[in-house]
């Protein structure tokens, strides 16, 4: 009996989340080649005609908020395959490249599941936030995710995930009282080298919460780590993250070069408490 792929399971249980609440619709079928969870496959890889890529147990989740709006799958839907030329897929992936992050060890997703309808903003709250219920499910889903990819580490994407996916732990605690990465940052932390997820998930990970990369130029001046800020804050919070997971070794990443005079950012994460414990 031929055993089902991962992310089939996965489609396949998102027929538990029901009703969309207003302004929000389920994804009508799966887009061609690779993207995002739920809009597309969320493995890197995928060719016509060929059984999909093996689902990266125990790699990276890439946590986005959602996917876009009806009008944007339409297009894309059209096009037989998710714009991979986008400000967000460019930036994403020379993200992963600069801490050596092989695509093919990612499972792209979201944590709010279906899309934004008709032609909505594509950016700010996902409109089914306004949803307790909505919200519950998606983070029962987001759980479901979790333990099926079983990832060593978790890269959050912009500023509205880390209180979606808080409640999942209690090492997370934190994250649900920070409103933005300033606080975050200051009080989170927003890299968590131990994160327990425990119940029915029992999985352990490294979680990283990383500006949008939308809008990763003009907004990562702000991020602050250490004594480290902007951009180097952040690229050092994802070299200090592979280390944590123990993922280094595996995709061959170099311990990363800090200036001696900032190498004291490298002491204080060792020492990041672990919210909750």
């Amino acid at each position: 009996m031929q055993e089902i792929h991962p992310i089939d399971l996965l489609f396949n249980k998102l027929k538990d989340i029901s009703p969309y609440p207003d302004g929000v619709i389920p994804v009508p079928k799966r887009l061609e080649g690779e993207g995002f969870f739920p809009g597309s496959a969320g493995v890197w890889g995928i060719k016509p005609n060929h059984p999909l890529p093996p689902m990266p147990i125990g790699g990276v989740m890439i946590l986005g908020h959602d996917w876009g709006t009806e009008v944007y799958y339409d297009q894309d839907l059209a096009d037989r395959g998710e714009h991979l030329k986008s400000p967000t897929s460019r930036t994403l992936r020379w993200l992963l490249a600069q801490v050596h992050i092989p695509v093919h060890a990612c499972f792209f997703t979201n944590v709010y599941m279906g899309l934004r309808a008709g032609s909505a903003k594509i950016t700010g709250r996902f409109p089914g936030a306004r949803s307790p219920h909505f919200v519950h499910q998606c983070q029962t889903f987001l759980a479901y995710q979790i333990a099926t990819q079983r990832p060593r580490l978790i890269l959050t994407l912009g500023v509205h995930v880390p209180a979606v996916i808080a409640p999942l732990s209690a090492d997370l605690a934190g994250w649900a009282r920070c409103k933005g990465f300033r606080a975050l940052d200051l009080h989170g932390p927003a890299m968590i080298p131990t994160v327990h997820f425990h119940g029915p998930v029992n999985v352990t990970a490294t979680v990283v919460a990383l500006t949008h990369p939308c809008l990763w130029h003009r907004c990562v001046v702000w991020r602050q780590y250490g004594v480290l800020q902007g951009r180097e804050a952040e690229l050092q919070m994802l070299h200090d993250a592979i280390t944590f997971s123990g993922l280094r070794r595996l995709y061959h990443e170099p311990e990363a070069r800090v200036p001696s005079s900032r190498v004291t950012v490298q002491r204080a994460a060792k020492r990041v408490p672990v919210v909750g414990a």
